[in-house]
């Protein structure tokens, strides 16, 4: 049997084994206490809990503390019923759930037989007693409406409202002075993360999802993978009754304004005239019942397609850069016996990509062709199979497919033109990627009740990783010797070949080894048991540890030290009235980073060797220079798994009707940090992997220092938002460079002034986001961000390839930033459908603030005389206002 055939047989057999399903909490919960009309605790009461959201019912029976819980509930909104012989019936309505959190709803029946029905606001806001990590929610109305614009329609565009998180140049988050690949993303208890690049791994519909949480702090035992947040998905689920969406937006050259901002040499910052764009999105959802109580479908599907085309600098036309997409979604619910649920999910997404360098400078026929695709099938089971014990399992694979080449073959010779930097003829360079992760992960849950209540859970985390790339030059030599032994080539090796040209006229060319396929793999096991201890109903102790393993097989002989570390977390939430309205909270934990497939790459024995070959005047090839060959890279055999110590303190207080306001002190720590570099710094033939480069442990540090306030109001039926202060400081010697960056190659030259402000530092943020339903059916969305400026940095080239730091990073700052993005949708009922009409304008404003500032001094350019006369100017810009259209209609 096949090695992969082998795993999909253990994961059937343990997801039988273990009959159950989840992984990463897909759910909420709800707890309580119900008293009689005295205050003292009621036993023996039957609480009832109904919900569009859940499949059948659920029952519970009140203990001798008169306190009962709900588990494993997916988020929505529920209605709790209360029945006790002899005592009134009472029943609370409208109960929100939320993603990876505890409602308490409480109840004081007295003696009689008269019903009372206490409504509870459809859109609470909900104050977790037991929570001690710093997290943010998005539930479905709030996804809807104040999502502004059809670019904001996009879960990676939501997790930026949470206060903490910023966006890299390539849209993946930053989180509280992680670095943007260090975050895990969760697709219903799924880890979707891109197993070689460690950020975003799939699309997903929008309209598919149900609620978003974002812990970024204080995150229990059960939760690894992320110093930075862990961003947890859940998707809708159908239901006893038909519904079903279409949406579509639009947005063109044609919906943005001209600019008004000019450049230092008095050319427009946005010039309109060279813009043309089209994007386009249509979706479509359905969902609804197969069997009443008993088992739910629902699909969805949409169609991105975007169009943009570059300036016309030369005396050609450069093709538009055209993706074509589709993204989809289905998931059956089924529930063969109460309290017990399968589900069956299928996430996929692929998309062609024409023209994918997007560029000026690339005549059509030298352009590339991408494709990409991701598929996800996931197989869970959930089970309450008494009052005191649960259980759960999940089985998934992820499988990720990129390549990008050229349209006319591998085997014809792209050309560049060294005075002109015109590609022409073909595209020089292949690149095909596949990655796939199966996964299992398991976890069972015990109640006790000794020393007050316990939730002893314990779980475990599987994964197999395997990636499987090629890299290499296209074309043909012109000769065939060139690619022989003579110039350092193996027997039998297949060369590929680029021509250059000097003002058109043949001037050289340049051969490369084509390499073969290179297969690297990982394994990693995480185990973890927590227990969230209540003493009382006011005091919350959730102690819990994490132990994680990760092995990794590179493709040569060299081997990479197996990374392991042991993880302790410890939270404590105490609700000073025991009514869930004023909570203090605070956590300190361990966690440790989750190496991408980059680190087994980086000991590839494969080598690229490239040789530049000029003509003569006779037309014969001359050697020039030579570079590459097998890279001889080493790890350094005490290298440590990067990890941080993180702590946090805060207190939640509901203020006024519906609002909640929430201020926490957080600090992280980043330890371990590791980096390529020379191992003999005076000769410098090979590089390592290493914490402590030259020697130096203090070389790779980070931390994170910061105070976060957070309002979250519904203060009425029309009205909900969230809003976040953010205090902070993000200091480090390093970005995001998957451990291969060229920070600190050489020293001196790449160790001085590396440590400073991080590109996520701004001193003071400021986001205000949510919605209003105003009179006449009109929906109003606004998103607001304000930032103190983030930081820029003073460099030059290094001779040894890299920038020297002239400055400590980040030492200078960007002007203050705004942006105000508004959408209004205006709603018609056509019977059983609800019409939408939508317009968004982004950048209402239209202001044009600086994005990024030419920080490079020039080749041996000094801080008091830059060579490169752009040092210090603004390089983009905010773009001006836009418009999108859009209609949407439901039922």
């Amino acid at each position: 049997m096949k090695a992969p055939a082998r795993r999909l047989a253990f994961l059937l057999v343990a997801l039988v084994v273990f009959a159950t399903s989840l992984s990463a909490a897909t759910t909420g919960r709800v707890i309580g206490v119900v008293t009689d009309a005295s205050g003292g605790a009621l036993p023996g009461v039957t609480v009832t809990l109904t919900s569009p959201q859940l499949l059948g019912t659920r029952t519970a029976v009140t203990g001798s503390d008169g306190a009962f819980e709900f588990p494993l509930l997916p988020p929505g909104r529920y209605r709790a019923e209360f029945t006790l012989s002899g005592m009134e019936t009472k029943v609370n309505d409208n109960i929100t759930v939320a993603l990876d959190q505890t409602t308490r709803t409480d109840a004081a029946l007295g003696v009689g037989v008269v019903s009372d029905t206490i409504t509870v606001r459809a859109d609470q806001v909900v104050i977790d007693p037991t929570q001690t990590t710093t997290q943010a929610n998005f539930r479905e109305d709030h996804l809807k409406y104040a999502s502004v614009g059809q670019a904001e329609r996009d879960y990676l565009a939501v997790l930026l409202q949470a206060p903490g998180v910023v966006e890299d140049t390539n849209g993946n988050p930053q989180v509280m002075g992680a670095n943007s690949g260090q975050s895990s993303f969760v697709l219903d208890g799924v880890n979707s993360t891109d197993p070689v690049t460690h950020t975003f791994g799939t699309n997903l519909v929008f309209d598919s999802i149900q609620e978003i949480s974002v812990q970024t702090l204080g995150k229990d035992a059960e939760y690894g993978k992320a110093l930075g947040a862990v961003i947890n998905v859940v998707t809708k689920s159908g239901g006893n009754n038909f519904s079903g969406s279409f949406d579509a937006r639009y947005t063109a050259d044609s919906l943005i304004e001209e600019g008004s901002g000019e450049r230092p040499n008095g050319q427009p910052r946005f010039n309109k005239s060279l813009q043309q764009f089209e994007n386009r999105e249509p979706a479509v959802t359905l969902g609804g019942p197969i069997v009443r109580d008993r088992a739910w479908f629902f699909g969805a599907y949409s169609r991105p397609e975007t169009k943009n085309v570059p300036v016309a600098l030369f005396d050609f036309t450069p093709g538009s850069r055209d993706f074509k997409g589709w993204n989809g979604f289905g998931k059956v619910t089924w529930a063969p016996l109460s309290d017990q649920t399968i589900t069956f999910r299928y996430t996929a997404d692929n998309a062609t990509i024409d023209n994918a360098q997007f560029s000026s400078f690339y005549e059509p026929a030298a352009d590339s062709v991408a494709s990409q695709g991701t598929s996800i099938p996931t197989v869970s089971y959930d089970a309450v199979l008494s009052s005191r014990w649960l259980v759960s399992a999940q089985a998934a694979r992820v499988k990720n497919e990129l390549s990008v080449g050229p349209y006319n073959g591998i085997n014809t010779s792209g050309v560049v033109d060294l005075a002109t930097l015109i590609r022409s003829a073909n595209y020089s360079n292949f690149q095909s990627r596949e990655s796939q992760r199966d996964q299992f992960l398991a976890s069972t849950t015990y109640y006790l009740e000794r020393f007050g209540s316990h939730a002893f859970k314990i779980g475990t985390d599987l994964e197999w990783n395997d990636f499987t790339s090629v890299n290499f030059t296209t074309g043909t030599p012109p000769d065939p010797s060139l690619c022989s032994e003579e110039w350092g080539y193996a027997p039998g090796t297949t060369c590929g070949a680029w021509l250059f040209t000097l003002n058109g006229e043949p001037y050289g060319v340049r051969i490369s080894n084509r390499n073969p396929a290179e297969t690297v793999q990982s394994k990693a096991q995480a185990f973890y048991a927590q227990d969230e201890w209540r003493p009382n109903s006011q005091l919350t102790a959730r102690v819990g540890l994490r132990y994680e393993q990760a092995s990794f097989s590179p493709a040569g002989d060299q081997r990479v030290p197996d990374f392991s570390l042991l993880q302790p977390r410890i939270g404590v939430a105490y609700d000073l009235f025991n009514n869930a309205t004023s909570v203090v909270h605070g956590f300190y934990g361990k966690i440790m980073d989750d190496n991408a497939l980059t680190l087994p790459s980086f000991l590839s024995p494969l080598g690229t060797l490239t040789t530049d070959f000029l003509l003569d005047e006779e037309g014969n090839y001359i050697p020039d220079s030579q570079s590459g060959g097998p890279s001889g890279n080493q790890v350094d055999p005490n290298l440590k798994p990067t990890n941080s110590d993180e702590y946090s303190l805060g207190f939640t207080q509901r203020v006024f009707t519906n609002t909640s306001l929430d201020l926490t002190a957080v600090y992280r720590k980043t330890n371990d940090i590791f980096e390529d570099t020379c191992v003999d710094q005076d000769t410098c033939p090979f590089f390592w992997l290493t914490n402590a480069p030259n020697g130096d442990a203090n070389a790779l540090r980070s931390n994170y220092r910061g105070l976060i306030a957070k309002v979250e109001t519904r203060p009425t039926s029309w009205l909900s938002g969230i809003v976040s202060y953010t205090l902070s400081k993000s200091r480090g010697s390093v970005e995001y460079t998957q451990n291969a960056g060229t920070d600190f190659d050489v020293a001196p030259d790449h160790f001085v002034n590396r440590y400073g402000y991080l590109s996520d530092d701004a001193r003071h943020r400021v986001k205000v986001n949510g919605y209003a339903r105003l009179p006449l059916a009109i929906i109003l969305g606004a998103n607001f961000n304000w930032d103190s400026g983030v930081p820029w940095s003073v460099t030059r080239p290094s001779p040894y390839g890299g920038v020297e730091y002239m400055e400590a990073r980040g030492s200078r700052r960007l002007p203050h930033y705004h942006r105000l993005d508004l959408q209004v949708q205006k709603d018609i009922r056509l019977g059983p459908v609800t019409a939408g009409l939508i317009a968004a304008v982004s950048n209402v404003l239209s202001s044009e603030i600086p994005l990024s500032v030419d920080g490079n001094l020039g080749l041996n350019g000094t801080l008091g005389h830059p060579v490169n006369a752009n040092f210090g100017n603004a390089t983009a810009w905010q773009t001006p206002r836009r418009y999108d259209l859009g209609v949407r209609f439901e039922f």
